[in-house]
């Protein structure tokens, strides 16, 4: 072996994936990439949070969610203001955004359109292709939703803090 050469762990690597795929999500509030690996991680399916084919994407305005976030002090407002603003010119927090942590389905006034990056990742692989051998690789803790959604499909999933095997 070469001398100074590291590899990364597949854990790493799968990570490391996941964050490359985050970088072409359409969300505006939060950008989630997955991969899922075969047994011989060889194959990679991937999933990023986005509207479906063929639909308005939140980068068009689309999501009620998307329209409505922090935008960092000196972004949004006046040059003179220290305060942070909405992305729809209120001041921060604004009336119309969503909670933070609130639900993203059971509100029709703030529920999100986009399908989650796990799902999208799942959907990628097609069910006729998935064993109990693949890990999926996802940016950040997936949802319980997400959750249960994988852990009917695969054996393992890791983000960069954490993991469960099922």
């Amino acid at each position: 072996m070469a001398e100074g050469i590291t590899r990364p762990t597949f854990d790493e690597w799968g990570l490391g994936l996941a964050q490359a795929v985050s970088t072409r999500a359409e969300c505006t509030r939060r950008r989630i990439g997955a991969v899922i690996t075969d047994r011989k991680r060889r194959r990679v399916w991937v999933g990023m949070n986005g509207a479906p084919p063929g639909e308005p994407s939140c980068l068009d305005g689309a999501c009620p969610r998307g329209r409505h976030y922090c935008l960092p002090p000196g972004r949004g407002g006046p040059a003179w203001s220290s305060a942070a603003w909405c992305a729809c010119g209120h001041q921060w927090p604004c009336p119309e955004s969503a909670a933070p942590d609130s639900s993203y389905d059971t509100n029709p006034e703030t529920s999100c359109h986009a399908t989650h990056a796990e799902l999208a990742a799942l959907l990628d692989a097609g069910r006729s292709n998935l064993d109990d051998e693949m890990v999926m690789y996802v940016t950040q803790k997936p949802c319980a939703a997400c959750e249960r959604i994988i852990r009917g499909c695969l054996k393992r999933v890791v983000w960069p803090d954490g993991e469960l095997n099922f």
